[in-house]
């Protein structure tokens, strides 16, 4: 098995599942529905924070309105993390079903209890990220000032008045952004595909650490970039069904262009269609999430030298 036989893959993924002794439609399901059911309730919190937010008018609520506002910030803060965790106990579920082991409900949980390897693999990749992000602006922008596009800013530069640079922002802001894109593809794209593997090197062995996944995820990957590449576009019909439920979420403006309007009040139609576009990324999920996951999990293991293949999850 190797990573230019897709088709191959994908069988071996099936495979896998139907031989796993947990049945991994309701592991799917727990995973999926725990995050939807998380999503909903902070949804309705934050609605009910925002209601507490606007009675607190004049500056003797000063005081409340920055606690609440608070509060918000630090809830999505808790949603981010707790989803980073939880996810990847499912690329630990997913590992451990590619391998014919044993996975259950309590595998989902595994992120979080190797909080720390996860965190700094986490921190890590963020870290490199954020750092590739930098020099694209800096690349980027040095570029756009060699190109034609650039002359009314530098004119409006010398000039030097506010009102000259918010005037040319609009014939300039295109193409800079164009650039800035095209850059930052050229540079993270290659990176995002050096370290897909990390976390599946870390759930298969968490003491080796954050910076040896990475490591390892770079020597698995060198040369076969592409052919991940390929399995990935052998997934569109999946990541385009993805992209369509996110729509289902923006609803009710997509409606208003077509020129129908709903006979409540938008927060109700807010709310109406979030739990709309929850429900299809369940369905979704359980209906082929297990076999794109494994199928990824079969991957890495193709990409491992025949001797560590054979070895069990952390």
């Amino acid at each position: 098995m190797n990573t230019t036989d897709r088709q191959g893959l994908k069988r071996e993924a099936r495979k896998a599942l139907a031989k796993a002794q947990y049945d991994p439609k309701k592991l799917i399901l727990i995973h999926t529905g725990a995050s939807v059911a998380l999503g909903l309730i902070l949804a309705l919190v934050d609605y009910l924070l925002s209601l507490g937010i606007d009675e607190t008018g004049g500056l003797s609520g000063v005081g409340m309105r920055s606690v609440l506002e608070t509060i918000q910030s630090v809830l999505m803060i808790v949603q981010l993390v707790a989803a980073m965790f939880w996810q990847i106990g499912y690329v630990y579920v997913a590992l451990k079903i590619s391998k014919g082991e044993q996975a259950g409900i309590r595998d989902l949980f595994q992120g979080f209890r190797q909080f720390g390897p996860v965190l700094r693999l986490q921190m890590l990749i963020t870290l490199i990220y954020s750092g590739l992000s930098i020099v694209s602006a800096y690349i980027s922008s040095m570029l756009f000032m060699f190109t034609p596009w650039s002359e009314p800013l530098t004119q409006a530069t010398l000039v030097g008045t506010e009102e000259a640079m918010l005037a040319v922002m609009d014939q300039v802001m295109l193409p800079m952004m164009g650039i800035m894109v095209l850059v930052m593809l050229i540079l993270l794209v290659p990176c995002y595909y050096r370290l897909r593997q990390a976390q599946y090197a870390l759930m298969e062995d968490p003491r080796a650490g954050a910076l040896a996944a990475v490591r390892k995820s770079r020597a698995l990957m060198r040369g076969r970039r592409m052919e991940l590449f390929k399995l990935d576009l052998s997934f569109w019909w999946f990541y385009v069904l993805e992209m369509l439920t996110l729509f289902v979420a923006d609803g009710e403006l997509i409606l208003e262009m077509l020129g129908i309007s709903l006979p409540w009040s938008s927060t109700v139609s807010y709310y109406i269609f979030l739990a709309l576009c929850y429900l299809c990324t369940l369905v979704l999920y359980w209906w082929r999430g297990n076999e794109v996951q494994v199928t990824y999990a079969k991957a890495y293991e193709a990409l491992l030298p025949p001797a560590e293949s054979e070895k069990d999850c952390g």
